[in-house]
């Protein structure tokens, strides 16, 4: 019914897009212009039961946009890998009203990666297609059974494609929102910003993160050792590399104590309040196999809290929860654990670590046992029980943002992340209750993350909030497009003094780069491969790039956002340049990508084809008028 073909991948923007786009013709038999009820629910289904969450709006009253149905599944299936695509392909499905049989129509999609997105958008046209050909609802099922298990397979390969963690992909998702731009430079490192304004992110950390610091925040005791030393609170401790030695260091220490490997993060491998050497054995051994050391700390009571500290500043506090239930009096244990996991947050939080966060395992067994309870229990309305010995919400726990502080509290993370010359950190506290300063009540710092995942449920600003700290601003500089026919227009020394500053502007034609008028390096006739090199420098100010309307044409736009346009056309070169149409789609192409000035230089036809254009949005008070 609907079908995809004659793919044409670019490696240029346009059209909106402000990552790479590709395009595909689409050809579509009996799409209705109306669905009943039952065939919108059928679709809904397969929505909930692949996870995607974005449906578009089916309204009563209008036509059915199978289209927009098709992208928003394909785009839902590539977030849920993780792969960096933030805005949905659109898709032009004529109904057989308006064209006849097999109408055509035509598909424009952002990718990150090409495969990956065309095999979404194959699997988002078929699927869709057997629920509008299904004859009633029963075969609807049978469709979207079919579909979930054909969904598998897709997942997978999407997962392996998506390698974003968690942190990388917000933040590569607030720069989208917040038209930042970003450039993937190697493995998991980024470039945000351009040129002298940009600068390099690994997750959170930070082109200027102390690689001593954090190596010493990857070792809990050396950790300990250094904040002590500056005089700040932190357990007591000793180290053990066999469980033999983690038991003596428990009864030096007394109980109850906690177990820690030396050497890792994110709560793997902690098990906190063991008040037994047969406890601190079993789970000694479960912790050696994370790491060849342990660290046994005497175990502080208190609550757990995460201060996310950036520039020697708090931006963040928030209570951490251990994974727990709450009775309701009528559901058993094992029920209220598969209603928590069946929460929106949950499922999310499953989706985005790709594992199950809460279950009765060892672990949540034995704390039921200690409480003499089991998965069959059922809780009292209100009671609550804790099933996991930390707090971390990778393991099922939950947050709770913290509004108010005691400025001994907010001053001790704060020192803690100076004491590690640390930019970014996230500072664990245990406190007896955060509104009360540390010195009166105690308390200890637990530890010091060097690579905080800053967390968006409680504040979703914060990760652009932390781009915009970190560049302050948006961190762009200014461009100027020069669309001209003939290769030397724009490169006299007039025109460069207008584009910006001799010193740092950077001009690319061809594959060439020149910063600051001599030729800083040659990418052959790699038009983008230029374009990236001078985003990357730091020397560069401004930049300048001069392409011919054809290769814009064939290529797409080698940046997302232009802040003017010079177009060089003379009228001698009329039978070598584009034609009115070609002038139109390039137009429309790079429009959304153009919203200042433009100026026409010339009068060849098709700098009057594109200045008509230019001037009728004007009237209209679109973007891209002069």
């Amino acid at each position: 019914m609907i079908s995809l073909a004659q793919w044409k991948v670019t490696p240029g923007a346009g059209f909106g897009f402000f990552q790479p786009v590709l395009t595909a013709v689409v050809q579509a038999d009996g799409v209705p212009e109306t669905l009943p009820a039952w065939q919108q629910e059928a679709l809904a289904t397969l929505c909930h039961r692949l996870d995607i969450d974005a449906l578009p709006p089916i309204p009563a009253d209008a036509v059915f946009d199978a289209g927009r149905w098709v992208a928003a599944i394909s785009h839902g299936l590539q977030r849920n890998a993780r792969l960096a695509v933030f805005q949905s392909a659109r898709l032009a499905i004529p109904t057989p009203a308006a064209t006849g049989l097999r109408p055509g129509g035509a598909l424009i999609a952002p990718y990150a990666n090409h495969r990956a997105t065309i095999d979404s958008l194959q699997y988002a046209a078929s699927v869709v297609s057997s629920i509008l050909q299904a004859r009633n609802a029963g075969d609807a099922e049978t469709a979207i059974q079919r579909a979930v298990a054909d969904a598998e397979p897709l997942r997978m390969q999407l997962g392996a494609s998506g390698d974003a963690g968690v942190n990388t992909y917000r933040i590569l998702a607030a720069a989208a929102k917040a038209r930042i731009p970003c450039l993937h430079l190697v493995g998991g490192t980024y470039l945000v910003g351009q040129g002298h304004r940009s600068r390099w992110l690994l997750s959170t950390f930070t082109d200027r993160t102390s690689r001593i610091g954090s190596q010493i925040a990857g070792n809990k005791a050396a950790t300990s050792t250094l904040l002590a030393a500056n005089g700040l609170p932190v357990a007591r401790h000793l180290h053990a590399s066999s469980v033999i030695e983690a038991v003596k260091a428990a009864e030096t220490l007394g109980y109850p104590v906690v177990v820690k490997p030396l050497d890792r993060e994110n709560g793997v491998g902690v098990h906190a309040g063991l008040t037994t050497a047969e406890q601190v054995e079993r789970l000694a051994a479960e912790a050696l196999v994370h790491s060849n050391a342990l660290l046994v700390e005497r175990f502080q009571a208190g609550r757990d809290y995460r201060l996310t500290v950036m520039g020697g500043e708090t931006i963040k506090m928030i209570e951490r929860v251990p994974g727990s239930v709450v009775g309701n009096g009528r559901d058993d244990i094992s029920a209220l654990v598969a209603q928590a996991g069946r929460d929106d947050a949950a499922k999310r939080r499953s989706r985005e670590r790709r594992r199950e966060r809460l279950a009765l395992d060892g672990e949540a067994l034995e704390l039921l046992a200690l409480a003499n309870l089991d998965a069959g229990s059922v809780l009292a309305d209100g009671e609550r029980i804790v099933l996991r010995r930390r707090s971390n919400v990778s393991t099922g726990g939950t947050t709770r943002l913290v509004e108010r502080l005691h400025p001994d509290n907010r001053r001790l993370a704060e020192d803690a992340a100076r004491a590690l010359r640390l930019d970014v950190a996230g500072v664990d506290l245990i406190l007896p209750d955060i509104e009360r300063s540390w010195r009166e009540t105690g308390g200890i710092i637990c530890e010091v993350n060097s690579q905080p995942q800053l967390g968006e449920q409680d504040t979703p600003g914060l990760y652009q909030l932390f781009l915009t700290r970190l560049l302050g601003g948006n961190g762009r500089i200014p461009a100027t497009l020069v669309i001209s026919s003939y290769p030397d227009a724009g490169r006299d020394p007039e025109s460069v003094r207008r584009f910006g500053p001799d010193a740092g502007t950077a001009i690319v034609y061809g594959g060439t780069l020149t910063v600051a008028g001599a030729i800083h390096a040659t990418f052959g006739d790699n038009l983008f491969s230029a374009v990236r090199a001078a985003l990357m420098s730091e020397r560069v100010h401004a930049l300048v790039v001069l392409a011919s309307p054809q290769r814009l044409l064939q290529s797409g736009l080698p940046l997302d956002l232009f802040d003017n346009v010079q177009v060089y056309s003379i009228a001698a070169d009329n039978a070598s340049e584009p034609a009115e149409e070609e002038a139109r789609r390039l137009y429309r192409m790079l429009r959304p990508h153009a919203p200042g000035r433009w100026e026409f230089h010339g009068d060849g036809r098709f700098g009057r084809a594109l200045a008509s254009h230019v001037q009728m949005d004007a009237n209209t008070g679109r973007a891209g008028a002069p």
